[in-house]
């Protein structure tokens, strides 16, 4: 799903996957639900790889949990 959040600095790796629209103010919103929504495939996938890349249990946590096990 294609996210549309604030401007804030923790969300500038996200700004590489262009996996949504961020916005200054609220005021900006119905201007991004547009954009989005104009592309909304194009959005789509890009929100569906930035997931995988970042969040998806297989590729990251479960790594992670095995490099702890392994040193504990």
């Amino acid at each position: 799903i294609p996210i549309i959040a604030f401007c804030y600095p923790e969300y500038a790796r996200l700004l590489e996957y262009k996996c949504g629209v961020f916005i200054p103010s609220l005021a900006d919103l119905p201007q991004a639900i547009s954009q989005i929504l104009a592309d909304y495939e194009q959005y789509r996938a890009n929100a569906y790889a930035c997931f995988e890349a970042l969040y998806d249990y297989r590729s990251n946590i479960r790594p992670l949990a095995q490099w702890i096990r392994e040193k504990c």
